[in-house]
């Protein structure tokens, strides 16, 4: 059976904090994923593709999350550039072993790839 789920692409936004926002006003930054999750069931990783993230981040999403919740990391620029400077996509699939831990997961969704000219 298929499932629909339905994210936002990314949770850490402050200007979305205040009253008659989607963030209580006294909500700490730190809690901002864990009451995301009683919202939505998906969220995008846009972090990610900036920079990879640390072990101990990831655990500390997986903990604040559902085991259902799922994450759609977006796949690091590096990966994408050497994707098109090698004319060859498979190179994108190449991730680093921080990033590799998100795909086969339970808890991963789609790897986003992030379509840029990088003035090419």
């Amino acid at each position: 059976m298929a499932h629909l789920y339905v994210g936002l692409s990314g949770y850490s936004y402050k200007p979305w904090q205040g009253a008659d926002r989607f963030y209580p006003e006294t909500l700490k930054p730190k809690d901002f994923l864990a009451y995301y999750a009683t919202r939505y069931r998906a969220v995008e990783l846009d972090g990610t593709w900036y920079r990879m993230p640390s072990e101990q981040a990831v655990r500390a999403w997986a903990e604040q999350t559902p085991p259902n919740f799922i994450f759609a990391p977006k796949a690091h620029r590096h990966h994408l550039l050497a994707a098109l400077l090698l004319n060859n996509m498979s190179a994108s699939a190449k991730l680093d072993d921080r990033s590799a831990r998100f795909l086969g997961a339970p808890d991963t969704g789609a790897v986003l790839h992030h379509a840029t000219n990088f003035g090419l």
